[in-house]
């Protein structure tokens, strides 16, 4: 993550997929074609599967950053922290912050790939 962070822009969708073959070639819910050559199902450095509960899902490296940088994770912060209910707005605090100081790439991507490894977790 910290070096996705210092080369905001220079990170490409292989470069992801190279790193989570990396982090993640153990996991046993995560395999691609590099982790597990056998499984031709999946295209050498485009496809990784991951295996949630209700089965296995095969996603496609291409795009994957471009259709993480969404803001609406950080719009639903800044939401939830204008909410009239004092407990509710206390559990986020980070939507306080200004758009502009959390709308952007890097801390899209971490955020949303956070989540992602969290899943992976499961």
């Amino acid at each position: 993550m910290d070096e996705a962070c210092l080369n905001v822009g220079k990170v490409t969708d292989e470069m992801l997929l190279e790193a989570m073959d990396k982090k993640l070639k153990d996991h046993k819910h995560y395999s691609s074609r590099q982790t597990k050559p056998a499984e031709k199902t999946l295209k050498h450095k485009v496809h990784f599967k991951i295996t949630h509960y209700a089965g296995d899902v095969t996603y496609s490296i291409n795009g994957f950053l471009d259709k993480n940088k969404d803001p609406l994770f950080q719009d639903f912060k800044r939401l939830l922290y204008h909410s009239k209910d004092p407990n509710l707005k206390s559990m986020w605090p980070e939507g306080a912050q200004h758009i502009s100081e959390v709308n952007n790439p890097c801390t899209k991507y971490i955020n949303t790939f956070c989540i992602f490894i969290l899943l992976l977790q499961l």
